[in-house]
C-alpha cells in the first residue's frame, strides 16, 4: 500500500489513491465480513453440520 507513497512511484507510473478510496474501503470491509458471518450462521442453522466424514464415505461399486 505504501509503493505509490514511495519515491519509486513515479518511476514505476504508480499514483496514490484518492482518500475517497480508503473511506470507501473502511466501510465496505467491515460490511463484507458482516454479511459473510451472517451466511455462514445461516446456512449451518439451515443446513446443519455434517458428520465427520460424511462427504468422503462413499459406497463401493
Amino acid at each position: 500500500m505504501m509503493l505509490p507513497f514511495s519515491p519509486l512511484a513515479n518511476q514505476l507510473g504508480f499514483v496514490p489513491l484518492p482518500l475517497k478510496f480508503f473511506g470507501l474501503l473502511i466501510v465496505m470491509l467491515p460490511l463484507y465480513l458482516s454479511l459473510v458471518e451472517f451466511g455462514k450462521r445461516w446456512f449451518y442453522r439451515r443446513y446443519g453440520a455434517l458428520p465427520l466424514g460424511a462427504v468422503a464415505r462413499r459406497q463401493p461399486e
